[in-house]
């Protein structure tokens, strides 16, 4: 049976756990709004610019913190409705599964 200092200090880790969760859900939540609350021609050239990046600077990113923020860009990029199945295929096979 554990004490009430074990249970105290399980029941902090839990809720620590969870407020990290909740924000970390809030915080993509937002991204996905301002990208969403965007102008149709801001939003199509947002994607053709990020496109564009994933196609080119991404496409043999080798240094550790440029390979960091393509990864960043392509798991973006597969949230926006506008990716359709060449965007998807491009993101997957060239990008997220070399930098794992």
């Amino acid at each position: 049976m554990k004490s009430a200092g074990e249970r105290m200090t399980t029941w902090l880790v839990g809720a620590v756990i969870l407020v990290f969760f909740g924000l970390w859900v809030w915080q993509s939540g937002r991204e996905d709004q301002a990208v969403r609350s965007l102008a149709p021609t801001e939003r199509a050239a947002f994607y053709e610019r990020t496109l564009v990046t994933l196609r080119t600077t991404c496409a043999d990113a080798r240094e550790p913190d440029l390979g960091e923020y393509c990864r960043q860009q392509a798991e973006f990029i597969l949230r926006m409705s506008e990716c359709d199945d060449a965007c998807h295929e491009l993101v997957r096979t060239r990008l997220l599964q070399r930098s794992r």
